[in-house]
């Protein structure tokens, strides 16, 4: 209560104990205020409230320090071996090899039916004696000369060059020679009119003609 209604409330006081009379005081009136009372008693604790959404996601912390190396894990175990890859390409072929070592010195003495040309042991050759019977072609010649024992060969240009230039053989009749292969062209024949004479053919002929079967060392 303020100071004005206090002074209010008392002279109303004294106005009724003056008047003998208090049975009807002015509502306005109010006594002192009270002393404070007791502090209640702990009411009781309410009803859980529901659950609040999620905060925000807080900021990525600093990246923390390397750990340690582990230890080695054990070896794994062998694969299959796979498949043989392609052959490669052909290298390159590779340096002459070292000269081998000297060859036969040649014939020292001939089978029956052969002359010697040359030095006998040293890089001499066996030449048939007469001509032997003509053949219609290069083949059938090589063919007659390798059945022989010991074997032989027809002979080759230089070969009855040189026993021509001796009188072993004798020019005026074409020869097989077995080292003047044309290709598709056929062979080439020796001795027509002297002992270098060469002419072109084809593989076989008709008439055929005459050779020599020569031993090489």
């Amino acid at each position: 209560m303020n100071m004005r209604g206090w002074v209010v409330g008392y002279g109303a006081l004294l106005w009724c104990l003056g008047t003998a009379g208090c049975e009807s005081l002015p509502d306005e009136i109010e006594g002192p205020t009270g002393q404070t009372g007791p502090v209640g008693s702990v009411g009781e604790t309410g009803a859980r409230g529901e659950k609040g959404d999620p905060g925000p996601t807080g900021p990525v912390g600093p990246m923390g320090d390397t750990g340690p190396v582990g230890p080695t894990g054990p070896i794994g175990a062998t694969g299959a071996t796979g498949e043989i890859g392609p052959t490669g390409p052909e290298g390159p072929v590779g340096p002459q090899g070292a000269v081998g070592p000297a060859g036969p010195s040649g014939w020292v003495t001939c089978p029956p039916g052969y002359e010697i040309i040359g030095t006998p042991g040293q890089g001499a050759f066996c030449i048939s004696a007469a001509p032997e019977l003509p053949a219609a072609s290069l083949e059938a010649a090589m063919n007659e000369c390798n059945e022989r024992s010991p074997i032989a060969n027809v002979c080759t240009s230089s070969e009855w060059l040189i026993a021509c230039s001796l009188g072993v053989t004798a020019f005026g009749s074409d020869n097989w020679i077995s080292d003047a292969l044309t290709g598709n062209y056929g062979a080439i024949v020796v001795g027509r009119t002297y002992c270098s004479d060469t002419h072109q053919v084809g593989g076989s002929s008709n008439p055929p003609y005459t050779y020599h079967c020569c031993l090489r060392g």
